[in-house]
């Protein structure tokens, strides 16, 4: 019986394919654009699954059972490694074997409860436990609530503290040259985070009703689905609106003749910070978009549609940036008291005082005497 959960779930999955189709097709993909591909693939595979299982097709297909718990506990690390991909400079720092510690417990999990493993000793231990009991645990059984309600909601729960402390750290450690567009940024990721918190949080509170009510219309299993779905669309939503939070898709469809196919993007991201930020290329107020193409060794072409397209932003607001970073750093030196505004405006690479009031306020939403005021 193809029922209104089935529909959602094709919906869904529908939704995800498209895309992750406009994720994957993009050739040059960053950190970030990886890690929404592998989140992205989770959520398929785990609508698909349940429509699966709402079809009934489950019963032909038993070598499928236990994805759905290793789907279920990637959740966590995945939303959170690409979370932590956008605050990262290059991929080397996710190729630390820690960083596979992560996915350990999914790994457990999926063993236990794999039907080519453990699964019929798992579940028959789990029986033997008698917890249906209980009037709280009637309507589910020993597994279930183990693995989908007590272990999952403390995984995820953890994982996503875990991020919003990665997050707060971040901002905490770079809160005295953050620029507006940075912090809407993380606010766009913490509303992300917001919006995954409901998973938990809702299902919860059906799991606990459920027992006690009679007729409920809706099971935990198929809010989680509606949840999950909705999710996607707002993803896709967050995605199209802002760019940074998930890679907008229809800037991959215009991409396809690229100027950057030819260069190691990654490569380019490492030797362009050292330039700005160990050189300080931006102190010299000459600077222009081929001069520093032809420090990177590229083409103007190749460097403005680098800079425009995954750094998003112009050439000017990039190095503009990294002065009024500096800017900052004087202001707040007491050494750079011997400077006047015009001099620190010099200093930090600026042709006039105007140009520095103008994009420091566009930087920071403050004159500078506003924001040395607040930041003293």
């Amino acid at each position: 019986m193809f029922s209104i959960y089935s529909l959602i779930s094709v919906i869904g999955v529908i939704q995800g394919l498209f895309i992750l189709s406009l994720l994957a097709s993009n050739k040059n993909k960053t950190l970030t654009t990886k890690w929404a591909i592998v989140l992205f693939v989770v959520f398929i595979v785990d609508l698909s699954w349940y429509f699966l299982y709402l079809q009934g097709y489950l019963k032909n297909l038993w070598f499928l059972y236990g994805i759905e718990y290793l789907v279920l506990y990637l959740y966590g690390p995945t939303l959170y490694l690409y979370v932590r991909s956008h605050f990262e400079k290059s991929s080397k720092h996710f190729k630390r074997p820690l960083l596979f510690l992560h996915f350990v417990p999914a790994a457990i999990i999926f063993v236990l409860m794999s039907s080519q493993f453990f699964r019929e000793q798992t579940i028959g231990f789990l029986n033997n436990l008698n917890l249906n009991q209980y009037l709280l645990f009637s309507k589910y059984n020993a597994h279930s609530i183990v693995f989908n309600f007590g272990l999952w909601y403390l995984h995820i729960t953890i994982y996503l503290i875990y991020t919003v402390k990665f997050l707060n750290s971040y901002s905490v450690r770079n809160s005295s040259h953050d620029t507006i567009s940075k912090l809407k940024h993380i606010k766009w990721i913490k509303i992300l985070l917001l919006g995954y918190l409901s998973f938990p949080l809702i299902t919860l509170i059906l799991f606990l009703i459920n027992p006690f009510i009679s007729d409920l219309p809706i099971s935990t299993y198929d809010m989680a689905n509606i949840l999950l779905v909705f999710h996607i669309f707002v993803i896709s939503y967050i995605g199209y609106s802002n760019q940074e939070v998930v890679i907008n898709p229809i800037k991959f469809l215009k991409r396809q003749n690229t100027n950057l196919s030819n260069i190691d993007t990654e490569e380019i991201e490492i030797q362009l910070q050292d330039l700005m930020e160990t050189e300080k290329l931006y102190l010299d107020e000459t600077l222009t978009l081929s001069k520093l193409a032809k420090e990177l060794n590229v083409t103007t072409h190749q460097l403005s549609e680098y800079v425009n397209g995954i750094k998003n932003t112009s050439f000017n607001d990039f190095v503009n940036a990294f002065r009024i970073e500096h800017a900052q750093s004087l202001l707040l030196d007491d050494a750079g008291n011997i400077y006047t505004l015009e001099g620190i405006a010099s200093k930090s690479g600026f042709k006039s005082l105007t140009t520095f009031h103008r994009n420091f306020k566009k930087h920071t939403g403050l004159t500078p005497n506003q924001w040395l005021k607040n930041n003293k």
